[in-house]
């Protein structure tokens, strides 16, 4: 069973609750609806961010498991051992994908 993400909920509510009080003319209730949505779109925003991070992340995993394949594939060139050089530009891929998340876990502590 599906349900409505909260915060779509939310915002439906505070549209429909703007209509209300701006036919009403109730100012200070439309400028705590403007704040409510304003804080709903920072929410989001920082949700889409969250997902596009996750997404490279992903693809940058994926990449580096395909690199780590090809280079343990024996084939003319290699005879599929990792050597030095290999292992460090390894690393260096993996330590990128390091940073990359911890600027994903700040983007989602921001929506604590």
């Amino acid at each position: 069973m599906s349900t409505q993400a909260p915060t779509r909920l939310l915002a439906a509510f505070i549209a429909t609750k703007a209509k209300l009080l701006a036919a009403l003319k109730d100012e200070g209730g439309l400028f705590e609806c403007r704040f409510l949505a304003n804080l709903i779109e920072r929410e989001r925003t920082e949700v889409d961010t969250a997902r596009v991070d996750a997404e490279e992340i992903g693809d940058e995993v994926a990449q580096l498991r395909r690199k780590m394949l090809r280079d343990l594939a024996p084939d003319d060139r290699s005879p599929g051992v990792i050597d030095a050089r290999e292992a460090q530009e390894l690393l260096h891929d993996l330590s990128q994908i390091g940073t990359n998340a911890r600027h994903h876990v700040g983007h989602l502590t921001h929506l604590l």
